[in-house]
């Protein structure tokens, strides 16, 4: 089974992208070290679909993902954490509506907010 289908193009003249993706029960480890020093041991499931598109110095992205079995440990503080729920994606940002999420005593949080691909330098 495919984690990753994706379709679309580059062109070399203008610098810019064009491809839709489909994920199924892609591993989040892969952006680990984009949150490096932030969290760590972060893993679960993304299944969903995304449009990549612009220059590829300015990406945007438009979609929905789910995460499922989402796990992670804050480094400020050593605590694990577990986690699911869904992703909206428009432009450069992602944005966390109702992330649910568990400590080890199953207490109950949600995330709500963003994660902006542009501004990953300032985080």
């Amino acid at each position: 089974m495919k984690n990753i289908a994706a379709d679309g193009k580059y062109i070399t003249s203008t610098d810019s992208a064009h491809f839709d993706i489909s994920l199924n029960d892609l591993q989040l480890k892969i952006i680990a070290d984009i949150l490096q020093g932030i969290v760590n041991d972060i893993d679960a499931k993304v299944n969903g679909d995304l449009a990549i598109e612009g220059k590829l110095s300015k990406l945007n992205y438009k979609g929905a993902l789910n995460i499922t079995d989402g796990s992670f440990t804050v480094d400020y503080t050593n605590v694990p954490y577990t986690f699911s729920g869904d992703l909206i994606s428009r432009n450069s940002r992602f944005f966390f509506r109702d992330l649910n999420l568990y400590d080890a005593f199953n207490n109950k949080g949600n995330i709500i907010g963003y994660l902006d691909l542009h501004n990953l330098p300032n985080v």
